[in-house]
Protein backbone atom coordinates (compact mmCIF):
# COMPACT_ATOMS: atom_id res chain seq x y z
CA UNK A 1 0.00 0.00 0.00
CA UNK A 2 1.16 3.25 -0.75
CA UNK A 3 0.10 6.71 0.85
CA UNK A 4 1.10 10.36 0.77
CA UNK A 5 0.46 12.22 4.13
CA UNK A 6 0.42 15.44 5.26
CA UNK A 7 -0.72 17.67 8.32
CA UNK A 8 -1.43 20.97 9.10
CA UNK A 9 -1.65 22.78 12.75
CA UNK A 10 -3.11 26.40 13.14
CA UNK A 11 -4.52 28.44 15.46
CA UNK A 12 -7.88 29.54 15.15
CA UNK A 13 -9.64 33.23 14.99
CA UNK A 14 -11.28 33.08 18.46
CA UNK A 15 -7.41 31.87 20.00
CA UNK A 16 -5.41 34.88 17.36
CA UNK A 17 -8.84 37.78 19.22
CA UNK A 18 -8.34 36.32 22.82
CA UNK A 19 -4.29 36.18 23.00
CA UNK A 20 -5.05 32.55 23.54
CA UNK A 21 -2.32 30.01 22.10
CA UNK A 22 -2.96 27.06 19.47
CA UNK A 23 -3.28 23.92 22.44
CA UNK A 24 -3.11 21.62 19.33
CA UNK A 25 -0.56 19.58 17.38
CA UNK A 26 -0.83 17.29 14.95
CA UNK A 27 2.19 15.22 13.60
CA UNK A 28 2.78 13.24 10.02
CA UNK A 29 5.71 10.92 9.00
CA UNK A 30 6.50 7.67 6.70
CA UNK A 31 9.78 5.92 7.92
CA UNK A 32 10.85 2.23 7.64
CA UNK A 33 7.55 1.31 5.75
CA UNK A 34 5.14 3.14 7.97
CA UNK A 35 2.84 5.81 7.57
CA UNK A 36 1.45 7.77 10.83
CA UNK A 37 -1.12 10.55 10.88
CA UNK A 38 -1.56 12.14 14.57
CA UNK A 39 -4.10 14.72 15.46
CA UNK A 40 -4.46 15.70 19.01
CA UNK A 41 -6.98 18.73 20.54
CA UNK A 42 -5.71 20.23 23.44
CA UNK A 43 -8.64 20.54 26.33
CA UNK A 44 -8.98 24.16 26.41
CA UNK A 45 -10.28 25.34 29.92
CA UNK A 46 -8.16 27.00 31.90
CA UNK A 47 -7.62 24.61 34.63
CA UNK A 48 -5.48 22.36 31.42
CA UNK A 49 -2.79 25.25 30.96
CA UNK A 50 -0.21 22.93 29.67
CA UNK A 51 -2.60 21.37 27.30
CA UNK A 52 -0.48 22.93 24.37
CA UNK A 53 2.63 20.88 25.67
CA UNK A 54 0.42 17.89 26.00
CA UNK A 55 -0.98 17.43 22.97
CA UNK A 56 2.68 17.73 21.72
CA UNK A 57 3.83 14.97 23.78
CA UNK A 58 1.23 13.17 23.02
CA UNK A 59 1.97 12.50 19.27
CA UNK A 60 5.51 12.31 19.98
CA UNK A 61 4.29 9.46 22.14
CA UNK A 62 2.79 7.65 18.92
CA UNK A 63 5.29 7.82 16.49
CA UNK A 64 7.99 7.04 19.37
CA UNK A 65 5.84 3.61 20.21
CA UNK A 66 4.66 2.43 16.90
CA UNK A 67 8.36 2.89 15.31
CA UNK A 68 9.35 0.56 18.39
CA UNK A 69 6.39 -1.64 18.62
CA UNK A 70 7.13 -2.23 14.42
CA UNK A 71 10.10 -3.74 15.36
CA UNK A 72 8.22 -6.57 17.17
CA UNK A 73 5.99 -7.29 13.56
CA UNK A 74 2.41 -5.77 15.10
CA UNK A 75 1.15 -5.62 12.25
CA UNK A 76 1.34 -9.74 11.98
CA UNK A 77 -1.95 -9.87 14.27
CA UNK A 78 -3.67 -7.62 11.73
CA UNK A 79 -2.61 -8.25 7.95
CA UNK A 80 -5.68 -10.53 6.55
CA UNK A 81 -8.10 -9.68 9.17
CA UNK A 82 -11.44 -8.05 7.85
CA UNK A 83 -12.45 -4.47 9.09
CA UNK A 84 -13.53 -4.42 12.32
CA UNK A 85 -14.62 -1.92 14.94
CA UNK A 86 -13.64 -2.04 18.44
CA UNK A 87 -15.42 -0.25 20.86
CA UNK A 88 -13.66 1.64 24.05
CA UNK A 89 -11.20 -0.66 25.50
CA UNK A 90 -12.64 1.51 29.11
CA UNK A 91 -13.69 -1.30 31.89
CA UNK A 92 -13.08 -4.70 29.37
CA UNK A 93 -11.39 -7.03 31.52
CA UNK A 94 -8.81 -8.75 28.78
CA UNK A 95 -7.86 -11.81 30.59
CA UNK A 96 -10.30 -13.97 28.48
CA UNK A 97 -9.91 -11.77 25.35
CA UNK A 98 -8.47 -14.24 22.68
CA UNK A 99 -8.60 -11.91 19.59
CA UNK A 100 -4.65 -11.30 19.15
CA UNK A 101 -5.25 -8.12 16.83
CA UNK A 102 -7.26 -6.78 19.83
CA UNK A 103 -4.93 -7.87 22.66
CA UNK A 104 -2.19 -6.09 20.20
CA UNK A 105 -4.24 -2.47 19.57
CA UNK A 106 -4.95 -2.34 23.46
CA UNK A 107 -0.94 -2.78 24.34
CA UNK A 108 -0.17 -0.20 21.80
CA UNK A 109 -2.56 2.13 23.10
CA UNK A 110 -1.19 1.52 26.70
CA UNK A 111 2.41 2.04 25.96
CA UNK A 112 1.24 4.89 24.26
CA UNK A 113 -0.43 6.35 27.29
CA UNK A 114 2.98 5.23 29.24
CA UNK A 115 5.18 6.78 26.84
CA UNK A 116 3.05 10.26 27.26
CA UNK A 117 2.91 10.37 31.06
CA UNK A 118 6.83 9.61 31.11
CA UNK A 119 6.87 12.70 29.21
CA UNK A 120 4.77 14.81 31.02
CA UNK A 121 6.43 13.57 34.41
CA UNK A 122 9.69 14.63 32.99
CA UNK A 123 8.32 17.71 32.19
CA UNK A 124 6.56 18.80 35.63
CA UNK A 125 9.93 17.80 37.32
CA UNK A 126 12.01 20.24 35.13
CA UNK A 127 9.56 22.94 34.68
CA UNK A 128 7.72 22.97 38.71
CA UNK A 129 4.47 24.95 38.69
CA UNK A 130 4.75 28.78 38.25
CA UNK A 131 2.61 31.19 40.88
CA UNK A 132 0.52 31.94 37.88
CA UNK A 133 -0.32 28.34 36.78
CA UNK A 134 -1.16 27.41 40.83
CA UNK A 135 -3.46 29.56 40.83
CA UNK A 136 -5.56 27.66 37.81
CA UNK A 137 -5.51 24.44 39.44
CA UNK A 138 -8.58 23.11 40.58
CA UNK A 139 -8.40 22.95 45.36
CA UNK A 140 -9.39 19.23 45.29
CA UNK A 141 -6.02 18.55 43.71
CA UNK A 142 -3.84 21.43 44.29
CA UNK A 143 -1.94 19.51 47.28
CA UNK A 144 -1.53 16.13 45.07
CA UNK A 145 -0.11 17.82 42.01
CA UNK A 146 2.25 20.02 44.26
CA UNK A 147 3.77 16.63 45.89
CA UNK A 148 3.91 15.03 42.47
CA UNK A 149 0.86 12.36 42.20
CA UNK A 150 -1.47 13.72 40.49
CA UNK A 151 -0.08 16.69 37.10
CA UNK A 152 -1.34 15.02 33.69
CA UNK A 153 -4.97 16.71 33.63
CA UNK A 154 -2.95 19.60 33.48
CA UNK A 155 -1.46 18.46 30.10
CA UNK A 156 -5.05 17.10 28.91
CA UNK A 157 -5.66 15.93 25.17
CA UNK A 158 -7.62 14.22 23.40
CA UNK A 159 -5.87 11.87 20.39
CA UNK A 160 -6.51 10.45 17.21
CA UNK A 161 -4.41 8.20 15.09
CA UNK A 162 -4.13 6.70 11.78
CA UNK A 163 -1.04 4.22 11.44
CA UNK A 164 -0.63 2.21 7.87
CA UNK A 165 2.12 -0.38 7.05
CA UNK A 166 2.60 -2.44 3.94
CA UNK A 167 0.41 -4.91 5.10
CA UNK A 168 -2.14 -3.18 7.19
CA UNK A 169 -3.48 -0.11 8.38
CA UNK A 170 -5.13 0.75 12.02
CA UNK A 171 -6.72 3.74 13.87
CA UNK A 172 -7.92 4.51 16.82
CA UNK A 173 -8.38 7.57 19.45
CA UNK A 174 -8.44 8.77 23.07
CA UNK A 175 -11.07 10.90 23.86
CA UNK A 176 -13.75 12.90 21.23
CA UNK A 177 -13.16 13.47 17.76
CA UNK A 178 -13.89 11.55 14.13
CA UNK A 179 -11.68 9.79 12.04
CA UNK A 180 -13.38 9.77 8.35
CA UNK A 181 -12.73 7.37 5.86
CA UNK A 182 -13.47 8.56 2.23
CA UNK A 183 -13.88 6.38 -0.84
CA UNK A 184 -14.58 7.72 -3.65
CA UNK A 185 -17.57 9.65 -2.94
CA UNK A 186 -18.69 7.73 0.26
CA UNK A 187 -17.34 9.07 3.91
CA UNK A 188 -17.93 6.88 6.70
CA UNK A 189 -16.46 7.20 10.74
CA UNK A 190 -13.47 4.60 10.74
CA UNK A 191 -13.33 4.70 15.24
CA UNK A 192 -17.03 4.24 16.46
CA UNK A 193 -17.53 6.92 18.85
CA UNK A 194 -17.57 6.81 22.58
CA UNK A 195 -21.05 7.58 23.79
CA UNK A 196 -19.19 9.45 27.18
CA UNK A 197 -18.34 11.87 24.61
CA UNK A 198 -20.85 14.73 24.19
CA UNK A 199 -20.96 18.30 23.99
CA UNK A 200 -17.94 19.30 25.63
CA UNK A 201 -17.40 16.31 27.60
CA UNK A 202 -14.63 14.37 26.92
CA UNK A 203 -12.84 11.17 27.84
CA UNK A 204 -9.29 12.25 27.42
Amino acid sequence: MTTDCFNITCRGAWHEQEGIPCEDNSLSVKANGITIAVVCDGHGAEQYFRSKLGSKFATEAVKETVIAMADDNFSDFIKGKPFTAYGPMRGKDVSNITDMAYLMICNLVLNIIQCWDEKVKRHVETHPLTDEEAKLIPENLAEAFRAGKVFNFAYGTTLLAYVQTNDCWLAFQIGDGKIITFNGDAAEVTVMDDELCHDNITTS
